[in-house]
């Protein structure tokens, strides 16, 4: 028994660790696996391209299917059938513990929980939260379950889960690749919470039905004081507050600061911002968004240049993909382009070249070839996104805007965008650009509820630890 209880401690403490040294290596790894996955799929869909073994139409729908799939969404996806495949494994193992129907229907509607998360999750590799803390919650439950025999052990399994999803992303705000977001608190709180709930169908839940003493429920008012206090200090030192601006009728974009404040800086500070934006380019964006002008440090200029990089990224992968649905794989189109530059930078990024000469234009043509064309709906979606995002700049941040390379000017949008401005223009769009800051809540209002909170379970505490010590004088009396 002893040997069982240093075990499950080893294991539930070698997991927590796992999770932790992963998070400065995380982004790399996923990075590193997205490239071999999207190389990889390269080479295949040149051989198939190339080498046809299949009729025409079975090609065509097979370099379809590839041309989908992207490295980084297949990471996700990846992890959301691990999940698929240990949900049915529990699924079956409910119907050999012989569970009720109640139990059954009740693990169903944690399969649709888990399915509404898993399916609406903007970020892929969040899908890895439901596999890190959905098995640690279980691993918790069975450190627990050599000393607590009640329900109790489940919330207390819920609460070390919550405490250590919480100081995962206090080690990620430290670390200089990471951010740590509360919504990333709550998805590591929601893997535990489902993972014990799994945990509570497999035992029964006749589990539920022992009856809590006096003195756990002040325990468990206790951890929940400082599970409230431990998010507090996060939402302080942490996490980051701003705004929900309407920009216009149909256009929403967040800030950390005001607009008095935006339009106060853009005035005075115009020149000085322009000029250190003109030092940022594609190499450097990461080191300049990361490093030296961070969303604490330089509010204005970091989201200005998340702002820029978004427009013309989706410029970018709009020309890229025009050229695919057009099939106009000449050299000269893209060396003679007013859009050059732009088809530069693509090509650069894309095919992961420091130098873009002839012989990579001629590749990345080549690999053109092979891409099925996309809807045109598709490809007008990133010029939507780039012409919000130039709206954007050029309204709120103007003067630092007009005084940068990253200008595009008056006739170069009107030319650019002549055809669909009037549709755009009646099109909504919220940019996502910050969109992890919290705009429905201050931190002072945050810390008055909390105290309201607070007081209410240390008068319940107060309440249960008197009505055990009343229980003992009692016992005491009837038990000489």
């Amino acid at each position: 028994m002893r040997y069982k209880k240093l075990i499950d401690w080893l294991v539930a403490l070698s997991w927590t660790i796992i999770i932790y040294i992963t998070l400065p290596i995380g982004p790399d790894v996923i990075r590193y696996y997205t490239d071999l996955i999207n190389n990889k799929n390269r080479l295949l869909i040149d051989y198939i391209h190339n080498n046809p073994v299949y009729s025409q139409s079975i090609t065509e729908k097979l370099l379809f299917i590839l041309n989908k799939i992207n490295g980084y969404q297949l990471i996700g996806w990846f992890s959301a059938f691990i999940i698929l495949c240990f949900l049915i494994y529990i699924y079956v193992k409910l119907i050999k513990l012989k569970r009720t129907l109640v139990e059954i229907i009740l693990y169903f509607y944690i399969v649709i929980f888990y399915a509404y998360f898993l399916l609406t999750i903007k970020v892929p590799t969040e899908k890895i939260h439901f596999i890190e803390y959905g098995f640690l919650s279980y691993l918790l439950f069975r450190v627990y379950f050599n000393y607590i025999f009640s329900p109790v052990i489940y919330i207390y399994t819920i609460i070390t889960g919550y405490y250590i999803g919480i100081s995962d992303e206090i080690i990620q705000h430290i670390l200089p690749n990471r951010n740590g977001a509360f919504i990333d608190v709550l998805w590591n709180g929601i893997s535990v919470l489902l993972g014990t709930c799994i945990v509570i169908i497999i035992n029964g839940l006749k589990s539920l039905k022992v009856k809590l003493e006096a003195k756990e429920l002040s325990y468990v008012n206790l951890c929940v004081i400082v599970a409230i206090l431990s998010t507090d200090i996060f939402l302080a030192v942490v996490q980051e507050y701003g705004y929900l601006h309407k920009f216009d009728a149909n256009t929403y974009f967040y800030s950390r600061l005001s607009i008095q404040n935006l339009q106060r800086l853009d005035k005075d500070s115009y020149q000085n911002f322009a000029n250190i934006l003109n030092s940022s380019n594609d190499k450097n964006y990461e080191d300049f968004i990361n490093k030296r002008y961070t969303s604490r440090r330089a509010s204005f200029l970091h989201e200005l240049r998340v702002h820029l990089f978004r427009r013309d990224r989706r410029f970018m992968q709009y020309l890229h993909y025009s050229l695919v649905k057009d099939r106009k794989f000449d050299i000269s189109i893209i060396k003679n382009s007013e859009y050059r530059d732009y088809y530069y930078r693509y090509i650069q990024y894309y095919m992961k070249k420091e130098i873009v000469d002839d012989g990579v234009i001629k590749e990345y043509i080549n690999i053109l070839k092979t891409k099925t064309p996309k809807d045109e709906r598709e490809i007008l979606e990133d010029l939507f996104i780039s012409y919000k995002e130039d709206k954007i700049v050029s309204n709120i941040f103007k003067n630092t805007y007009k005084n940068s390379i990253f200008y595009w000017g008056d006739s170069f949008v009107s030319e650019l965008f002549k055809n669909h401005s009037l549709e755009f223009n009646s099109r909504f769009y919220k940019s996502p650009v910050s969109e992890d800051i919290i705009t429905w809540v201050r931190m002072k209002e945050i810390w008055i509820y909390s105290i309201i909170i607070i007081i209410f379970l240390l008068v319940l505490a107060l309440k249960y630890y008197k009505s055990c010590n009343k229980h003992k004088s009692s016992d005491t009396y009837h038990n000489p």
